[in-house]
């Protein structure tokens, strides 16, 4: 006789997916930002570091809107982060920030980088919280 399986175990079992891509993705971010910060510095290197920034930028945009998901897919309340700190500061936090990646303090909306980026959240609450690279 065939069963019909739980449908609590399907939505476990797709956020703990949603949950390995975003830590998978913010692994990826660290490496490209690792790579970024062992090149030298120079006029010929410079246009490689810029373009190393603005990749590790969109890898972590990327685990950005990864985390919005599952902390969207997670909450009761079905809203997306509106500030670092709804990914950042949860336990298990949703987002872990690189070494020389931080929020700024007086917009808590904004990553800053020691490698030249910086990356902005809009949106959240019942909209989709995007990010966008500067």
């Amino acid at each position: 006789m065939l069963s019909r399986s739980d449908p609590t175990e399907a939505g476990v079992t797709l956020v703990g997916v949603l949950i390995v891509v975003v830590l998978i993705g913010a692994v990826c971010a660290g490496a490209v930002l690792g790579l970024s910060a062992m090149t030298g510095s120079g006029t010929a290197k410079r246009t490689a570091i810029d373009a190393s920034s603005a990749q590790a930028c969109r890898a972590v945009a990327n685990a950005a809107r990864s985390a919005a998901t599952v902390y969207f897919a997670d909450g009761a309340d079905r809203m997306y982060p509106t500030t670092w700190s709804d990914l950042t500061e949860s336990g298990p936090p949703y987002f872990q920030l690189a070494p020389n990646v931080v929020v700024n303090e007086a917009d808590p909306k904004e990553l800053d980088s020691s490698g030249g980026w910086k990356l902005v959240m809009t949106g959240g609450g019942p909209r989709v919280a995007e990010f966008a690279c500067s």
